[in-house]
């Protein structure tokens, strides 16, 4: 009832420079204290630049099998007090029966592909938003590239996905004559903040001259 009474006291913006000023592990408790205590470190996205810094667990995984339709996710199950989402390990909310299997995750976002329509998503399996991929840019192939999902929600609201071609893979696997790696390297390369694709070349670093892309 005290810590109620002073929050309600104390000015936000006073209470912000507080909490700023605390460690992460003290922070994050902190939101435990009360309900407006709670809102405010939310709003203000207090713990978004400190959560490499917090204690993770592994909640599930997700399995890819050959003969199902689609991945499933496996993880125990949630307290009714813990506040957790109900997780659609099935993306049942984001397509119909055509087969598919998760390509890649990366900080609570996972990018799945349609085999049969060859379409890519990305969805949030905890809120069960979803994104739709525009189509790949001329002569770039899902199936000769592997794909990549870049997320990280303490730099930057959106994500990236990057495809690395296969094909010097394969010839530099043949045991041909082949530079290794190449003097460039030309990737393809999706921001949710544009929402298009761009190719990205990247050069490889020699002595004098700085990597670039």
């Amino acid at each position: 009832m005290e810590t109620a009474a002073a929050a309600a006291i104390l000015p936000d913006d006073v209470l912000v420079d507080v909490f700023r000023r605390l460690p992460a592990r003290s922070l994050a408790a902190s939101r435990r204290v009360c309900k407006a205590w709670r809102d405010l470190v939310d709003e203000q996205q207090l713990l978004l630049p400190l959560r490499r810094l917090l204690p993770h667990s592994v909640r599930g995984i997700f399995i890819n099998y050959m003969d199902h339709r689609r991945p499933y996710f496996f993880a125990r199950p949630a307290p009714a007090s813990s506040g957790w989402p109900l997780i659609d390990g099935e993306f049942g909310s984001v397509v119909g029966n055509s087969w598919h299997k998760v390509r890649d995750h990366c900080n609570g976002l996972v990018l799945f592909l349609d085999e049969y329509e060859s379409f890519h998503y990305v969805c949030n399996p905890a809120t069960r938003r979803w994104t739709l991929l525009p189509p790949c840019p001329s002569g770039v192939n899902w199936w000769h590239s592997r794909e990549f999902l870049v997320f990280d929600p303490a730099v930057s609201p959106d994500y990236e996905v990057l495809l690395e071609p296969l094909d010097l893979l394969a010839k530099r696997d043949d045991g041909g004559d082949m530079e290794w790696p190449p003097s460039s390297w030309t990737w393809h390369g999706f921001s949710s903040r544009t929402g298009r694709w761009e190719e990205r070349v990247f050069i490889r670093e020699t002595r004098g001259r700085r990597d670039h892309c």
